[in-house]
């Protein structure tokens, strides 16, 4: 698989998590328990459920050779509309940020082979749900924007809780692609069909990440961006409730 089928396929696994979270969650494994959640008048029901996604995403490896650090940080912006009833947000951001310290060990001081390790520094994770207001992405994959936005989450480093404040921008790069995706899961007491497709655009972007935690993020280093559109459906159908 090649690394852009790669990033597809993770776009839509990050744009259909809602919705496989959700399955995840069901017992499907265990036709004891999905008999018991089948009643008489659930026979041959059937349940639906869409949701089309909006993504921006992007990534960046850098590393401060004066300092000796080394930073992987990653920001998710999705724009959520489903239709089920399950209650998901329409819109949130992720932001991931780990950091790394290059430490020189020297077991006898009088020798001059040292080894160097990694001294972790930061492991932070944090999500918020957004307002309209909060971000814009182009219908056309050409551009997103995410505007003062605050993020609190948590260094699992330390277990404090940090908060931070992005501002990012995204603009699209070339021609957009498209890719697809199915599944289905059935035994004698339920099937599964889920599909998923989406076009896509790579991206350059960057972002001003300040607060308890201080990063400015572009194209210096490595740098992964994603602007992207997926829209997934599936079909649940009971089909058989007898023990």
């Amino acid at each position: 698989m090649t690394n852009k089928s790669v990033r597809i396929a993770l776009s839509v696994a990050l744009a259909a998590g809602l919705l496989t979270t959700l399955f995840a969650s069901m017992p499907f494994g265990t036709t004891t328990s999905m008999t018991a959640l089948a009643r008489p008048a659930d026979a041959h029901k059937v349940e639906k459920f869409s949701v089309t996604n909006t993504l921006a995403e992007a990534q960046w490896d850098i590393e401060d050779e004066e300092e000796e650090l080394f930073t992987r940080a990653a920001i998710y912006l999705v724009d959520s509309a489903s239709k089920g009833g399950y209650g998901y947000p329409e819109s949130s951001l992720s932001v991931f940020i780990v950091q790394y310290r290059l430490v020189e060990e020297c077991e006898d001081e009088d020798e001059e082979e040292c080894d160097y390790d990694y001294e972790p520094v930061t492991y932070f994770g944090g999500y918020t749900g957004l307002d309209k207001s909060d971000f814009k992405i182009s219908s056309n994959l050409r551009s997103a924007v995410v505007k003062n936005v605050q993020v609190t989450g948590y260094d699992y480093l330390t277990g404090d809780e940090k908060t931070i404040t992005v501002d990012a921008t995204w603009t699209g790069q070339g021609n957009t692609f498209k890719n697809k995706h199915s599944f289905t899961e059935s035994n004698e007491y339920y099937r599964l069909t889920f599909k998923a497709s989406g076009t896509g655009r790579d991206a350059q972007a960057t972002a001003q990440i300040t607060g308890d935690i201080n990063l400015t993020l572009n194209a210096d280093g490595y740098q992964d961006a994603l602007l992207f559109k997926a829209k997934e459906g599936s079909m649940y159908r009971i089909l058989n409730n007898d023990p």
